[in-house]
């Protein structure tokens, strides 16, 4: 029996390699809208009067907002920025067949999160958006925060 993958080893196996700016966008929204849902779920488990669910009919919007609100230092508010960007590129994607200065503003949020990981000499051209969505997701899931200097 074959263990399921978790974690970054998930994103890493689920995000597409080589494939279309709207299938990486996709996949790695999903993949990151799964940390939120866990997240919420763990810090609901802690203390739930008003017996909320995180369930699949919870937008990604909402879970961003709900979990930004209960743990506002989890990341730094530039991570929180980031992803909310993301889930309007993404919606911007599944809401328009053309979208109008998707690619511009793909390019300024791979960018902006490139800069702030301090390893832009690291990053790949065409790996820039993979990467940004990993990064994403790695700060998301550790809760941690980088020191700007």
């Amino acid at each position: 029996m074959q263990k399921e993958e978790t974690g970054l080893s998930r994103f890493l196996t689920l995000l597409p390699k080589d494939a279309d700016l709207d299938l990486v966008i996709l996949k790695g929204h999903l993949l990151i809208e799964e940390v939120l849902s866990d997240k919420l779920r763990e810090f609901l488990k802690l203390s739930n009067p008003l017996g909320i669910q995180v369930n699949e009919r919870m937008m990604f919007s909402e879970k961003l907002r709900f979990y930004w609100s209960l743990k506002p230092k989890a990341v730094e508010d530039r991570v929180w920025q980031s992803l909310k960007e993301l889930n309007q590129i993404r919606n911007a994607m599944a809401h328009s067949i053309e979208p109008k200065g998707i690619h511009e503003r793909v390019e300024k949020f791979s960018r902006e999160i490139i800069e702030y990981s301090k390893l832009e000499k690291m990053v790949v051209e065409e790996r820039k958006v993979g990467f940004s969505l990993a990064w994403l997701y790695i700060l998301l899931a550790t809760e941690i925060t980088i020191k700007q200097t």
